[in-house]
């Protein structure tokens, strides 16, 4: 936690890149999810800008953008599209829908693992108790996890978690119940899955979408407040 916004510029990520210091027709959502919205009546396509990287589009993975440097793409938006793309090297905690934002902050968590060229990807996880207005230093009112994703030459795909702190989230049975990795550049065949070095017998399948591989693994019931580490051996 360090403080920085939860919505910030394109430049606040990407400072290195100067294409990114004048855009303000396009946002970021923590450090890698990127909105491209369109601003103008009556248009169906959205002019955006995308930093170097691989980008994957959050609703279809299929459409995916992978650039070896800076490019400006037009992206079609028709009424019922908003372009939300998330940055290769990221990994975003989703929760699932629901009718009432207390139903919502109930249900399980997917873990989406974007890879980037390095096969690597982090990211963090912030729970509060959606009362309080002030948060003390170690307390009940909040949780802290961490996530780190890698391919390890080429046996296996790990993904581990670190608790930063206890609190609100874990006394609630919140559960990671999918995982997803994208960007997967090689192909591969899933051998099994263990679970802090427990074989599980879990749901995987493995398909080709956007020019890259995608795993999904699903029935783990995970719980989000104790440490875990996933392995999926591959081939």
């Amino acid at each position: 936690m360090t403080g920085a916004p939860i919505a910030r510029s394109l430049f606040f990520s990407f400072p290195q890149d100067t294409n990114t210091y004048h855009i303000n027709t396009q946002f970021l959502l923590g450090r890698g999810v990127m909105i491209s919205p369109v601003l103008n009546q009556g248009e169906v396509t959205v002019d955006a800008y995308f930093p170097k990287g691989r980008w994957f589009n959050l609703f279809d993975y299929a459409q995916t953008v992978h650039e070896d440097e800076g490019a400006h793409l037009t992206l079609d938006a028709p009424e019922d599209t908003i372009n939300v793309h998330l940055n290769g090297g990221n990994i975003l905690a989703i929760q699932q829908e629901a009718l009432t934002t207390e139903l919502a902050r109930k249900s399980s968590f997917e873990l989406l693992v974007a890879f980037g060229e390095e096969n690597n990807a982090s990211g963090e996880l912030f729970l509060d108790d959606g009362e309080s207005v002030e948060m003390a230093a170690d307390g009940n009112e909040w949780s802290s996890v961490s996530f780190g994703s890698e391919v390890v030459e080429g046996s296996e795909i790990r993904i581990s978690s670190t608790v930063m702190n206890g609190g609100n989230g874990f006394g609630k049975d919140l559960v990671v119940e999918k995982v997803v990795f994208l960007g997967l550049d090689f192909e591969l065949e899933v051998k099994g899955v263990s679970i802090n070095g427990n074989y599980s017998n879990v749901k995987v399948e493995y398909e080709k979408k956007g020019g890259f591989g995608l795993l999904e693994i699903q029935g783990l019931k995970q719980l989000i407040g104790e440490e875990f580490e996933i392995k999926v051996e591959i081939k």
